[in-house]
């Protein structure tokens, strides 16, 4: 037997078995008979590298990561197949590995690898708690000119979490060979127990090991481990082992593969994108019946009015450009919440709670950016808050028709230390009065705010806490278009046992508004959802019947957290999280008319469930078509929490199919916004990592033209679309009086 050193014995994992590694032989291979490792500890064997460091700490591009952080994707400037998988970029984790598909960043190596479990790890160069940020520094680069070309990533003088030892090490993939070489200057894990290897993405294929423990440190200098693939031969002679080839049959050196499915194109007879099943467009040499829908898995194929479009993809919102950051000063935390609200014409506002210039954390305050209707910037990030002592937090936001809007949130302010507090502004942001205080009552904590604006330009302020008649309600204060208090503050909740919490509101075009929050016992189990309805002059609705009204028809267990919208006639939904049939921990709905009366029952807004979904979110066009966004894991393993959205029509039906809003999936995404003007959404969450440092804030856009379905704003729906005459994806015109659907069935347009 032989070691790295005496406390660090390297040991080769056959499945779930670990045996040490013979001395004069070439470690591995693993246990699907592909790759194999070799290094420079004596006795060499034949496979052995040469140690040669590469020092790009001066030449290469510096990675600005903190502890338990993921970069964003780096291109690797080449193709590199690993396991049967093409790859083009890498994701490198401060603590000491790399993946090929984003899978987040354990923060310690006490599993060898392969495992099966969180995160597939793909390259381990020293797996342990690490921390760059305490004076250490990660750097990548690519070298040399193809088909020789290398990509690095050096960790130098990378500390341990705990501080001692520094590390420097490096990672580097070969374009040629598809090899992989891990070259430690100078390595250790202190206390910690570090993992080392490879594996594949699901975690069942590697080699590996573990070394160094709480009594037996280990150190590694001037040491080289390299990773090759040997098993089955070349078979296409194009210089890539069997057992990494994507397509063994054919010779196809490059490994291109479209669709990432593991087959290369030179074999796939059927390339689908979305892993239906079903080919994508454009593809001769496609065997498999063609996709109706080749970006949305959907293996039904539902084509409901036939006019080719699978039903997945027809009614559903098209996202408008790619997502965009948000806020422009990084440092800190951004977001965690945000919130967004649009105009008559989709000029929007995203608000959100942070550090920021002269507004630090702990201290946090409140930010905002104004865009116009196609997601241009109006101006630069500006700070709401003018009171900067203490913290700020939880904003809201409403915008008027015209443009104008007013932002509240709680924390310290003037006349208050934990109270409710606004701003209004005009359409072009240009403040309007002072910062003021909303709440009346100020003793204890004033918390949560929520508001809503009528098509006067009326606001409507919530918000919970204690009050005169009650020591933890909703409370509420209306205000003029020009920020006149209209009426005193006023009690929500007329069920005072308990705690009532989590407010949120929306008003109609005449000036009707209605309040939800959760209450909790109140329904017999648990929290429930409880509404309530005012008329424009703050008087509760319902004449003989006016009073709250419990909102959930699901009593067992806990219903929270509710959202609520409202088109200008004032029929309005409900949403909420918690359990109810279908799910025991999902996003749930319930339709209303602008009386009150409940439309059809209670409803699941989400499809993928098995995991909990959470922090609804809901706006609604003036047609009264919806969208609902929500945050929770998705169906990708590894992957963080993530933004999921599900639109639906007047009726109340779905409009394709659930779908994820967020394109960067690394880390976390979560707690989203929706604001909704002239047939489009806008969807603003929070997102770790992404802007470079901790969290920062993320919106994407919706349109709905190119779905194949004319929509509310639109006059028809195609590659010329959105025009005077309504114009097919064919060419053909079908002139102006389009009515309600302008879609293509076969080559024929048709108007109806």
């Amino acid at each position: 037997m032989r070691d790295w050193t005496a406390a660090a014995t390297l040991i080769v994992l056959l499945g779930v078995l670990e045996s040490p590694r013979p001395a004069s032989a070439v470690g591995g291979p693993d246990n699907a008979g592909c790759y194999r490792f070799s290094d420079t500890i004596a006795p060499l064997d034949a496979y052995a590298p040469t140690y040669s460091f590469v020092d790009i700490s001066q030449t290469g591009t510096l990675l600005v990561l903190r502890d338990d952080e993921e970069s964003a994707a780096l291109p690797l400037g080449f193709t590199f197949n690993y396991y049967g998988i093409s790859n083009s970029q890498v994701f490198v984790s401060s603590n000491g590995f790399i993946t090929f598909g984003g899978e987040g960043s354990a923060p310690t190596g006490q599993t060898p690898l392969p495992s099966p479990g969180c995160p597939n790890v793909d390259v381990a160069g020293l797996w342990a708690d690490l921390d760059p940020s305490s004076f250490g520094a990660i750097y990548y680069q690519t070298l040399g000119t193809a088909p020789n070309r290398r990509f690095i990533v050096e960790f130098d003088r990378v500390p341990l979490f705990t501080g001692n030892p520094k590390t420097t090490w490096e990672i580097i993939l070969y374009e040629s060979r598809h090899e992989i070489q891990v070259q430690y200057s100078s390595a250790g894990s202190g206390v910690q127990t570090a993992a080392a290897g490879i594996e594949n993405a699901d975690g069942t294929v590697g080699v590996g090991w573990r070394f160094g423990n709480p009594t037996s440190p280990f150190t590694l200098t001037n040491t080289a481990v390299r990773y090759f693939a040997v098993g089955g031969g070349d078979t296409d002679g194009d210089g890539v082992a069997d057992c990494i080839d994507n397509c063994r049959s054919i010779r196809n050196p490059d490994q291109a593969d479209t669709d990432h499915d593991g087959i290369g194109n030179a074999c796939d007879t059927c390339q689908d994108s979305d892993g239906d099943g079903f080919g994508d467009p454009g593809f001769p040499a496609n065997t498999c019946p063609l996709d109706n829908c080749p970006n949305v898995y959907n293996p039904s194929q539902v084509d409901s009015d036939h006019d080719g479009v699978g039903d997945a993809c027809d009614g559903g919102s098209v996202p408008a450009g790619p997502e965009f950051q948000v806020n422009t000063y990084t440092t800190g935390v951004q977001g965690y919440p945000q919130a967004v609200a649009a105009d008559a014409t989709g000029n929007f506002v995203v608000v959100w709670s942070g550090s920021g210039n002269g507004d630090g954390y702990p201290s946090t305050g409140i930010f905002g950016q104004r865009y116009d209707s196609t997601g241009t910037r109006q101006g630069t990030e500006f700070a709401v808050n003018t009171y900067k002592t203490g913290y700020q937090d939880n904003p809201r936001v409403a915008r008027s028709p015209g443009g104008n809007f007013l932002v509240v949130w709680d924390g310290a302010g003037p006349g208050d230390a934990a109270g409710v507090f606004g701003q209004r502004y005009d359409s072009a942001g240009t403040p309007q009065g002072s910062e003021f205080r909303v709440n009346t009552y100020t003793t204890g904590v004033q918390q949560t705010p929520a508001v809503a604006v009528d098509g006067l330009g009326n606001f409507k302020v919530v918000w919970a806490g204690p009050g005169a008649t009650d020591s933890a309600g909703i409370f509420g204060q209306r205000y003029s278009s020009a920020g006149a208090p209209q009426g005193g503050e006023f009690r929500v909740n007329t069920y005072t046992t308990g705690v009532q919490g989590s407010p949120a509101v929306a008003a109609d075009g005449a000036g009707n508004f209605v309040v939800v929050w959760h209450s909790a016992a109140q329904d017999g189990s648990g929290y429930g959802i409880f509404g309530q309805r005012y008329d424009s002059a703050g008087t509760p609705r319902g004449g003989c019947n006016a009073g709250e009204f419990r909102v959930n028809t699901t009593t067992a267990s806990n219903q929270t957290h509710p959202a609520v919208a409202a088109d200008g006639a004032g029929d309005f939904v409900v949403v909420w999280e918690g359990a109810g049939a279908g799910d025991g921990a999902g996003i749930f709905g319930q339709r209303y008319s602008s009386s009150g009366t409940p439309q059809g029952s209670e409803f699941l807004v989400n499809s993928f469930t098995a995991n909990p979904q959470k922090d609804a979110a809901v706006a609604m066009n003036s047609d009264g078509t919806f969208l609902v966004a929500w945050d929770g894991p998705g169906q990708e393993a590894c992957i963080g929490t993530e933004v999921f959205g599900q639109r639906f029509g007047a009726q109340g039906g779905r409009l394709a199919s659930e779908f994820r809003v967020n394109s960067y999936i690394i880390e976390d995404q979560g707690r989203p916004a929706v604001a909704a003007a002239a047939g489009k959404f806008v969807v603003a969450w929070d997102s770790y990592g992404q802007d470079g440092n901790y969290q920062g804030v993320f919106a994407q856009r919706f349109g709905l033209c190119g779905n194949h379905q004319v929509d509310p704003g639109e006059q028809c729906d195609g590659t010329s679309c959105c025009t005077s005459t309504c114009t097919c994806n064919t060419g053909a015109t079908c002139g102006s009086g389009c009515g309600l659907h302008c879609q293509l069935s076969g080559s024929t347009c048709l108007c109806q």
